[in-house]
């Protein structure tokens, strides 16, 4: 009764059918069906969790478990499949891994409106440079000097300088806030710090020294290089805000075994 209620068949509807009967069609073309019967026949049972259809066509999330029947000889006479509707198991589950993206985006976006103020004075700076040069470099244009080409190349080699100091600190940012899908590929950490430095202490004030402390031979790890950047700025905030006093904050990267006795 209950493989009826689950699947829509009746007993004579459905005995002496074949299994790939409960599979979509796109499933039935990846070979599926008969995959299962031979993973049973070979060790004794089949575990999945599959889309399985009804006799109607609707489909639905089932785990199935389908084991080998055999004869006193030991032989292979029959197969028993068990399905059980997992639908609004994974339905809670996608539901749940929403809720996770959706908070930790959320946490993202409140580091960035903490981060606001620091990088706001930081870029102020760097126009600031952008602009002092290119006055002086106008200047001397009008005034003609002898040695304007010199003095044009300096000036205008540092107002070049903030500029692209100036997108770096956008471009971070910007890679901060939005949302994108995990990219993980090795990074060297020592680096990915050293890179962070100037961002972070822009955030955390003056009463707060940061150092970074991060020597060579450190491996390289795989990772989601906006994911951590992430993670270490949030952590660095914490830190902030347990230290309304200020204080010293020390992020350091170094080789650990994970061994029993660290744990």
């Amino acid at each position: 009764m209950g493989a009826q209620r689950i699947m829509g068949y009746g007993p004579e509807e459905i005995i002496g059918r074949n299994i790939s009967l409960f599979y979509t069609d796109a499933a039935q073309r990846d070979g599926l069906p008969d995959h299962a019967l031979d993973v049973a026949a070979r060790r004794g049972k089949f575990e999945d969790e599959v889309l399985q259809v009804r006799k109607d066509g609707t489909r639905f999330w089932a785990s199935i478990l389908i084991n080998a029947i055999r004869d006193d000889t030991d032989k292979l006479v029959a197969f028993a499949k068990i399905t059980r509707d997992i639908t609004e198991r994974r339905d809670s589950d996608e539901r749940l891994r929403l809720s996770r993206e959706q908070l930790f985006q959320s946490q993202k976006m409140e580091a960035v409106g903490q981060l606001t103020g620091g990088v706001a004075h930081d870029f102020n700076n760097l126009l600031t440079i952008i602009i002092g040069n290119l006055e002086i470099a106008l200047r001397n244009v009008e005034q003609g000097k002898s040695d304007v080409q010199g003095r044009l190349q300096r000036t205008l080699s540092n107002a070049q300088i903030g500029a692209k100091r100036a997108a770096t600190l956008t471009e971070r940012l910007l890679a901060f806030s939005r949302r994108q899908p995990l990219a993980p590929k090795p990074i060297e950490v020592s680096k990915l710090l050293l890179s962070l430095e100037e961002f972070v202490k822009g955030s955390l004030g003056e009463r707060v020294d940061l150092q970074i402390a991060s020597g060579d031979g450190v491996s390289l790890v795989e990772v989601d290089q906006v994911h951590l950047e992430s993670a270490i700025v949030n952590l660095a905030l914490n830190a902030r805000d347990a230290m309304p006093g200020g204080g010293q904050l020390t992020i350091e990267a170094s080789n650990v075994l994970l061994d029993e006795e660290y744990c």
